[in-house]
């Protein structure tokens, strides 16, 4: 009766342990399933005690970007990361900017330490693939925002890749968030719309976003990361001589990483990522994902600081046409009336 009663307690016990875990499973469950198709956002920032007036206009960017109710997290690449200046105080004084700001985060920020001078793009690619299962890399530019329109990447099929060409500096009639109220109160400047082009040369924002036969800039990639595991640190390696005028001496030659701030170096990487995954299917959609360039101070980087990478004009892509298949359209992708 003794050894009856006992089994009697551990069946109810055990069933009842059962009755309050399955609520949690199914949650968890849930939030998995609920992960699938998010938009994760990958960019880089760097430590730096010079004075660059560019650095508050990235802030601004990332701070629109986590205000970005699309996104489910935002991760920045730390460059240069170091004892007195690392993650915690980034994501401290990012946290600051947002409350001064006085716009709500929906994104997590999550920054990630890394020792190196500056981000290659093996590095910001390989990173996507800690991203949680189903999610989506949106790889840019620091200084790039997105507005509502970048709902459509979760649309993104395996096997397709995105690029995103900027629309030029934020319009006046860009009303998804305050471009204006967030940069006045991060930079400490207005934000100067050029609607008829009269900015200096060193100050315009160009579109990119080109509506004749062939675009050759973009500096957003949207993927499946499982899509592009096949690629290898040297294949994002180029090669480069240290005297110009004396490059037929092979002595000289020398490789060096792919970094995202030199001229040609998308054209470059996105060879690299066809030439280990075939079978992407590659889109230019910037009509349908709208991105803007918010940089209206001096370049951070001479054009004398960086060779001229070659621009792989294979790789140039023909409006709403697939790179590597001609047949189908950027239309396809979402149909006509959706936006």
């Amino acid at each position: 009766m003794c050894s009856q009663f006992r089994h009697s307690i551990f069946a109810y016990v055990l069933a009842l342990w059962v009755s309050l875990q399955l609520p949690l499973m199914e949650h968890t469950v849930a939030q998995e399933l609920r992960s699938v198709n998010e938009l994760s956002l990958i960019t880089t920032y760097w430590v730096s005690s010079a004075t660059i007036n560019h650095r508050s206009e990235i802030e601004a960017a990332m701070v629109l970007n986590i205000a970005n109710n699309n996104f489910h997290s935002v991760f920045v690449l730390l460059d240069g990361t170091t004892s007195s200046y690392n993650c915690s105080h980034f994501e401290r004084h990012i946290y600051d900017l947002i409350q001064r700001s006085g716009i709500h985060q929906y994104a997590r920020l999550k920054c990630e330490p890394t020792v190196s001078w500056q981000t290659t793009y093996f590095d910001i690619f390989a990173y996507s693939f800690k991203l949680p299962f189903g999610h989506i890399a949106v790889v840019a530019n620091a200084d790039m925002i997105f507005d509502n329109t970048v709902r459509l990447a979760t649309r993104l099929q395996p096997g397709q890749l995105f690029t995103v060409e900027t629309q030029g500096g934020p319009t006046e009639r860009q009303s998804t968030l305050d471009v204006t109220q967030v940069y006045a109160s991060i930079t400490h400047r207005a934000l100067k719309f050029d609607p008829l082009g009269t900015l200096p040369n060193n100050k315009r924002v160009r579109s990119r976003c080109y509506t004749d036969q062939k675009r050759y800039s973009w500096d957003a990639y949207i993927f499946y990361p499982s899509d592009i595991l096949e690629i290898r640190p040297d294949d994002f390696m180029y090669t480069t001589y240290q005297n110009r005028e004396r490059s037929e001496n092979l002595e000289l030659f020398s490789a060096r990483p792919l970094l995202m701030n030199q001229l040609g170096a998308e054209n470059q990487a996105l060879s690299v990522l066809q030439a280990r995954s075939p079978h992407l299917r590659i889109y230019s959609i910037c009509e349908y994902i709208h991105m803007y360039h918010l940089h209206q101070t001096g370049k951070t980087h001479g054009k004398n600081n960086w060779p001229i990478l070659p621009m792989a004009r294979n790789r140039t892509l023909a409006i709403g046409t697939v790179v590597s298949l001609g047949s189908e359209t950027g239309k396809l992708l979402f149909g006509d009336g959706l936006l």
